[in-house]
């Protein structure tokens, strides 16, 4: 049996910074912390390799994300002060995702999931393409799942 999975959701993606900036007699380290938020459109088929007591299936499809925030900030002395945003990095982001999903019923139309899944972005960050970075994720992704049967 092949079904797709579709949601929508939202994501944010921080990561600090240190540099030196100059001060009035010397140098000084400064942090900075960039926040990246995503809305993520999924589309993903699974596939179901058994069907017993629990299901198992074989998980895959492409993610898009759409950037809808980006923030820098930069740490003066404990304060969080904004400083603006960070150039030359693409709006639009694309993932490709693999995973095994174990369902067993609850009850009714309830199933709880247990899902190891590994994500990897096709494209990378950098829209100027002199960075070439490509993160990845290795995740296990648990819930209730309900179902319109």
């Amino acid at each position: 049996k092949i079904s797709s999975e579709n949601s929508v959701r939202a994501d944010m993606y921080t990561d600090d910074v240190n540099f030196l900036s100059p001060g009035s007699d010397n140098l000084n380290w400064q942090t900075a912390r960039q926040v990246f938020e995503y809305l993520e459109l999924p589309l993903v088929i699974k596939y179901k390799i058994m069907n017993r007591k629990a299901d198992l299936n074989i998980n895959g499809g492409i993610i898009t994300n759409l950037m809808i925030g980006n923030r820098v900030y930069i740490d003066n002395e404990g304060n969080e002060i904004y400083f603006g945003r960070t150039e030359k990095v693409r709006e639009i982001n694309y993932l490709g995702l693999v995973g095994i999903a174990l369902e067993y019923p609850v009850t009714g139309n309830f199933n709880f999931t247990f899902e190891p899944r590994f994500r990897y972005y096709i494209n990378s960050f950098d829209e100027t393409g002199r960075i070439n970075v490509h993160p990845f994720a290795i995740g296990i992704y648990t819930g209730l799942r309900y179902s319109f049967r």
